[in-house]
């Protein structure tokens, strides 16, 4: 009786820490899209950026928008599967000054704009602002 209660809990313990694992993963795959972006570099560089970041083949939607004329947010989100068959999303956003001097050269630096990087390399439309 005591043993089925304690693989649960263990099988449960492990999908915790690979959830905490991820989404400290996640966090700075989008650090490293922002600071691409914020140092000069494209909107597509972000994307790849915070690819690089992530385990190889680890599958992730990277969006990237300028609220701001002078910020960069880029926005990570990772898909789970739990030890256990579930599947939970994990998301991750960090926001960057523009360095002075820079622009981006897919968005001219005017805020606003959003557009989006999937990791099949495929591009989302700009969203209305």
């Amino acid at each position: 009786m005591v043993l089925p209660l304690l693989a649960a809990v263990t099988i449960a313990l492990c999908g915790v820490v690979v959830l905490a694992r991820d989404a400290v993963l996640a966090q700075g795959a989008a650090r490293e899209g922002a600071r691409a972006v914020a140092v000069g570099g494209d909107r597509s560089l972000a994307a790849t950026a915070a690819r690089q970041a992530l385990p190889a083949r680890r599958k992730a939607t990277v969006l990237v928008s300028h609220p701001a004329a002078d910020l960069v947010r880029v926005q990570v989100r990772v898909w789970i599967a739990l030890p256990y068959g579930a599947a939970v999303p994990v998301a991750a956003d960090a926001v960057a000054a523009v360095e002075p001097g820079t622009v981006s050269r897919s968005g001219g630096g005017t805020g606003g704009g959003t557009s989006g990087r999937t990791s099949n390399g495929t591009t989302s439309s700009p969203r209305p602002s």
